[in-house]
């Protein structure tokens, strides 16, 4: 049986829908505590270029996010040039240094980095392969969502359609299948992606038709009520009248 508090609750969907749609501003918070390493370009200096992506491979392993790796990128584009400039110079010197001893021929050169920029090209590699998994997980994340948020509007769009006001035990039931959709629908959070707008509008539209239908429901519910308080009342005065 249906009390006056759940009917009450029935008829409120404020309760179960945010007040504001989420944005997809909303979906990656700004990363606050994260300490990001500093490199003054032209230093020139390898020891401190290996320190400062040494600091952005830690950060970009413990703190991965949209925002984060937007931050990554803008520091280390100036680094990554001064270093591939420098890696250059190293590579020049010792092709010249190779040639002198060879008679000037090329033939059977190879360079390699030495320890720090071993460790450095290790490091960048590592964010970079960082930066790609992790959104390659967002994207696989992203699919998950719609294709959550399209079953669940093809659900709720069915139970809405066949929702008949005249039948309390069958209303009954589908208001516990559309809390369960709600709960689902919550649980899978925004989708992140130009469909995004679409969805919300589609999902909030359902929701309406059907607090709609429900308050119909009630409506009806409450005037059968009255209907049959008045029908015992009438019934009670006419056997009193013959009593007497």
């Amino acid at each position: 049986m249906m009390t006056e508090e759940t009917k009450d609750q029935e008829l409120n969907p404020s309760a179960d829908l945010p007040m504001e749609e989420p944005s997809e501003q909303t979906f990656v918070s700004e990363e606050k505590g994260i300490e990001y390493p500093h490199y003054e370009a032209g230093a020139g200096d390898k020891a401190l270029l290996e320190s400062f992506f040494e600091k952005l491979k830690r950060i970009a392993s413990e703190h991965a996010s949209v925002s984060v790796f937007k931050k990554i990128d803008e520091l280390i584009k100036e680094a990554r040039q001064e270093y591939d400039a420098l890696r250059q110079q190293e590579r020049q010197a010792a092709l010249d240094a190779f040639k002198a001893s060879n008679e000037g021929s090329e033939e059977g050169f190879e360079f390699r980095a030495d320890e720090i920029g071993q460790r450095i090209e290790k490091s960048i590699q590592f964010i970079r392969q960082e930066r790609q998994e992790y959104f390659q997980k967002l994207e696989k994340q992203k699919e998950k969502v719609l294709e959550g948020k399209t079953r669940l509007l093809a659900e709720l769009r069915e139970l809405v359609d066949k929702e008949d006001i005249n039948d309390p035990a069958q209303a009954q039931a589908s208001f516990k299948s559309f809390k369960k959709i709600q709960e689902e629908w919550k649980a899978l959070g925004n989708y992140m992606g130009p469909q995004n707008q679409e969805l919300w509008q589609s999902y909030h539209a359902l929701v309406d038709r059907y607090y709609s239908q429900r308050h119909i429901f009630f409506e009806l519910l409450e005037l059968d009520r009255k209907k049959e308080f008045l029908s015992e009342k009438s019934h009670s005065g006419a056997i009193a009248g013959i009593g007497q």
